[in-house]
């Protein structure tokens, strides 16, 4: 009796797009992100790096936008303090920040003084 031998399986390579499909599929498995409100109009790219937590200081954050980890709305951004705005995404490895309009504080009315109230100190009696 002849014994049937099986041929050795050799892996063979994924299609480069079977490639990129899987390291899109890792890549959002693995992302993070966080949504920031502001309190104002704007926040200093620094300033919302350490606020988030992704940098322990300013200084740290200054540090991250330096060395070119820092994306805003997908373009590398070079500016330690440029000003994110409501709508802007940052980006910093597999992490995300959404920024988001926070609550707005109602304006608050002017006192004006009462027509009535005497403010006039001629009148008082000496």
């Amino acid at each position: 009796m002849a014994s049937a031998e099986a041929e050795p399986q050799v892996a063979r390579p994924r299609p480069d797009s079977a490639r990129r499909e899987r390291r899109a599929h890792l890549q959002s498995s693995q992302q993070k992100t966080i949504v920031f409100e502001l309190r104002g109009e704007f926040i200093g790219l620094d300033s919302l790096l350490k606020a988030t937590g992704l940098a322990d200081s300013g200084g740290a954050g200054k540090v991250l936008v330096a060395s070119g980890a820092v994306q805003v709305d997908g373009v590398q951004e070079s500016r330690k303090t440029c000003k994110i705005r409501h709508g802007q995404v940052v980006s910093i490895g597999l992490t995300l920040i959404k920024v988001r309009a926070g609550k707005q504080k109602p304006e608050t009315e002017m006192h004006t003084p009462d027509a009535t109230a005497n403010t006039d100190t001629q009148d008082a009696p000496i």
